[in-house]
């Protein structure tokens, strides 16, 4: 991959990491389904695409940024907003700065899982117009295309590496991929309430905000309206210690 092309992604990546958060956000409705006419609530499997897209630009432009030796926001009101936010101003500077050049052994890499990324998240804000769902990303690691496929279907089949699987098998594998990152991006108490809930786990951001009281589990953060932040991993954990079993966590035997 060119140089021209990895600064073009990450150009493009600053676009999509917003577009991405508008499709993780149940709050905000996004119109999916073009016979209804109106906007509707975004489906939890593009919600979940979205979420472990962003853990993954999330975690390449942090790290490339730091190689680079590129600050955060200056803007004191900017340092304390989303860590999408911060994203957007990393793939910013990082498409224009000089460092690019310099290593481009290493640079190859992260150039490589942008435009991974970049992939992924065009096929996902650009779904297409046939009436389907997002299941995830095809298991087959040479592959990661975005699978879809009509409700209740109980397999797929990959247009690109034309491998059949289970639709449960893709779920939990993306379900205990997003749960058990401990790089996962931050969040408040009712939204990490609401990523469960899309992956089949019930909790109350009641019950976490108890959590925090105890010093079960503890915040990373805070957010720009001052509420505190923790690592979805974490709250994962806590809730597999407080319901041992398969019951209530997808995928678990």
């Amino acid at each position: 991959m060119s140089e021209e092309e990895f600064r073009s992604d990450l150009q493009a990546l600053a676009i999509l990491i917003s577009q991405l958060h508008d499709i993780e956000d149940p709050a905000i409705h996004v119109t999916y389904d073009q016979a209804a006419g109106h906007p509707t609530t975004t489906p939890a499997g593009s919600r979940l695409a979205a979420t472990e897209l962003l853990d993954k630009a999330h975690i390449n432009l942090a790290t490339l940024a730091r190689i680079l030796n590129i600050p955060g926001p200056e803007d004191p009101d900017h340092q304390n907003q989303a860590t999408w936010h911060t994203d957007i101003h990393y793939a910013r500077q990082l498409a224009t700065h000089p460092g690019l050049a310099l290593t481009p052994c290493e640079m190859q890499l992260f150039a490589q899982e942008t435009h991974w990324i970049v992939t992924r998240a065009r096929e996902l804000t650009n779904p297409p117009q046939q009436p389907s769902i997002i299941i995830g990303p095809c298991p087959n690691p040479q592959c990661g295309h975005t699978l879809r496929g009509n409700p209740g279907d109980h397999t797929t089949t990959c247009p690109h590496c034309h491998n059949t699987w289970q639709t449960n098998t893709i779920r939990n594998l993306n379900y205990h991929k997003l749960l058990n990152n401990k790089h996962s991006r931050s969040c408040t108490a009712t939204q990490g309430a609401r990523i469960l809930k899309a992956c089949g786990i019930t909790i109350s951001p009641s019950t976490i905000r108890t959590w925090k009281q105890q010093g079960t589990i503890t915040p990373n953060g805070t957010n720009q309206q001052g509420q505190p932040t923790y690592a979805l991993a974490d709250i994962f954990q806590r809730v597999s210690a407080k319901q041992p079993g398969s019951g209530n966590r997808p995928g678990v035997s």
